[in-house]
């Protein structure tokens, strides 16, 4: 088990190193991003990706503080599905209702179990 002290500096190390590997690639405009802190320009919408407990995600998070309209949002998404990236062996969980630090929020994520950052 790491110590506070290490597990951060784990986590940065993880996170310099996944920023200068994604550098390269550019977005649909062909302008740098910067892919940890990736704005998706919709308000209320955000793609998150986490490294904690031997696990990693990557996902889209519907944060719309009125219930009806994050929903909404939800099902749109969901009409969406068959865009989203497939990997053999992993399946899309899709959380109409969640709750993440006392904020409800909708979420379609992947995650990848008993790797470390």
């Amino acid at each position: 088990m790491y110590s506070k002290a290490e597990a951060a500096q784990l986590r940065h190390a993880f996170w310099t190193t996944f920023g200068q590997y994604m550098a390269p690639v550019p977005s649909a405009e062909g302008e740098p991003v910067n892919w940890i802190n990736y704005r998706t320009g919709l308000k209320h919408v955000q793609l998150r990706m986490r490294t904690e407990d031997r696990r990693a995600s990557v996902g889209l998070e519907l944060l719309h503080p009125d219930a009806d309209i994050r929903a909404l949002q939800f099902e749109q998404l969901q009409a969406l599905h068959n865009m989203l990236p497939t990997i053999p062996g992993q399946e899309w969980e899709w959380q109409p209702e969640a709750e993440e630090n006392g904020q409800l929020l909708s979420r379609v994520q992947q995650e990848l179990r008993g790797v470390s950052p």
